[in-house]
């Protein structure tokens, strides 16, 4: 056989082997396959990065925004926000330290189904660089230093603690009782906490019905949480203290030496003021009358936007059996001379139905006694001699169907019959008085559904009660 086709034979023997043999085919397609590769670990190790790196920036963020809703320092704005920062510090991020950016905001909006503005938000962002998974096209989201980067966040918001649980009824009296529960089974005071600078006493089956924490000064047996020691209640700040300070000067103040005006009518105060049918008082957030005012039928009063305030000097404001008066953003004073001694409260067997304003300086304020007349020149609220204290007669005569506080600072405040919240209006009342007695079958439809914070009402707190911090998102 010729050289030339042994050679020829042995190469085509030898090109059939090599294009049946597998060997080194893994080589050539990882050669081939090494960029998809690649990119393939890149998302598995960056993606898996970025996403421990969220996780620690939601932890971060949660315990963020819960430590400035905690602090939510009003007094002193900056400490909120030192306080998310610091613990955002503690989780690894820092403010302008590693590409890392924190923002803590005050006065968001809540999400529902929370209402209100009062909400803290905080926001961790932190830049970190992209390799390999460039190889697949994508140049993330941020220019980073001279290359390119992913911003990776978190958001978190949490609610500042609510305010406290009020209290309905304070006694301000500092010696005695205060305040004296003396009903039978048939009293209802459901959703009704109590505070006495002095005692606090329950006398009967059952007379305190649906009070949660009777808090005294001295001893307490009310309630089902009876707390006595406790510390004097401070009114200091609330409008229904600081508002004294404008009776003394116009527009509230009247001299009674001329006659006064309601409205369009003019009435001569020597002989008393009668109100009836509808009256239009939108223009006029104060009406000073002198003298004794009489509601005569069923009477219906519009108010200003902001509420009016019925200012009575030297009178008494009389609701006989059959009259009505209905209103809503009305405040009703008493005030006067320190020698007058007619009735610093509703008299007569007629129904009063009304709310108090809602905003302005008289918010949630329905009745309110000049504190500046001493308890010797109050005179009984039913009319008689002078005594001690301002004895009044509520729930029965007038019938009460009030939304807000009545605030009686010299007066005995006594219950013997049903209170309500105005007719269509919120469940929110209150009352603080010299001392306050409550005896008989009643049902003081107080605060079971924490209306007063829609009644424009702040109650002095009960301590112990405020709504936790909660993370709403």
């Amino acid at each position: 056989m010729p050289i030339r086709f042994k050679l020829r034979c042995t190469l085509a023997q030898s090109m059939r082997r090599f294009l049946r043999s597998r060997r080194g085919n893994i080589a050539a397609l990882t050669a081939l396959l090494i960029i998809p590769l690649a990119a393939l670990m890149g998302m598995a190790t960056e993606s898996g990065s970025w996403f421990l790196i969220q996780r620690a920036a939601q932890n971060a963020a949660d315990s963020a925004a819960v430590a400035a809703a905690t602090n939510n320092n009003v007094a002193n704005l900056g400490t909120d926000y030192s306080e998310a920062y610091s613990v955002a510090g503690n989780y690894g991020f820092t403010n302008g330290t590693n590409n890392t950016t924190i923002i803590p905001q005050r006065g968001q909006p809540c999400p529902s189904p929370m209402a209100g503005t009062n909400c803290y938000k905080v926001t961790i962002s932190r830049n970190v660089p992209i390799y390999l998974i460039r190889l697949v096209g994508y140049n993330g989201s941020v220019a980073l230093n001279s290359g390119r980067g992913q911003t990776i966040s978190a958001v978190s918001v949490a609610s500042p603690p609510g305010p406290p649980i009020g209290y309905c009824m304070v006694g301000l009296g500092k010696s005695g009782n205060a305040i004296t529960l003396s009903g039978g089974n048939g009293t209802d005071l459901t959703g009704c906490d109590m505070a006495s600078n002095s005692g606090l006493k329950c006398n009967g089956i059952n007379s305190d019905h649906g009070v949660q924490y009777g808090d005294a000064v001295g001893s307490s047996n009310c309630g089902t949480h009876p707390r006595s020691g406790q510390p004097i209640v401070d009114l200091t700040g609330y409008n229904y203290t600081t508002n004294a300070s404008k009776l003394n000067s116009p527009p509230y103040k009247n001299t009674c030496s001329s006659y006064n005006y309601l409205g369009d009518n003019k009435f001569n105060t020597k002989t008393g003021n009668n109100l009836t049918g509808s009256v239009n008082w939108s223009s006029q957030s104060v009406v000073p009358v002198c003298g004794d005012l009489k509601i005569t039928g069923s009477t219906t009063i519009t108010t200003a936007p902001g509420g009016t305030v019925l200012v009575i000097e030297n009178g008494q404001l009389n609701v006989p059996s059959g009259a009505t008066l209905a209103a809503s953003g009305l405040t009703i004073v008493f005030s006067g001379t320190t020698s007058d001694t007619h009735a610093k409260f509703p008299t007569g067997s007629g129904t009063l139905n009304y709310s108090a304003p809602e905003s302005g300086d008289w918010k949630g304020i329905a009745l309110y006694q000049d504190p500046a007349l001493p308890n010797s020149n109050l005179g009984q609220c039913n009319g008689g001699n002078a005594s001690d204290l301002d004895y009044c007669s509520a729930g029965s005569s007038p019938s009460l169907y009030i939304t807000g506080l009545i605030y009686m600072p010299n007066a005995q405040v006594t219950v013997t019959g049903a209170i309500n919240h105005q007719q269509n209006g919120y469940a929110c009342f209150g009352i603080i008085a010299q001392q306050i007695v409550i005896s008989g079958t009643n049902s003081i439809f107080a605060n079971p559904t924490q209306r007063c914070d829609r009644a424009g009402l702040s109650l002095p707190g009960v301590p112990g009660t405020q709504t936790r911090v909660s993370l709403v998102q």
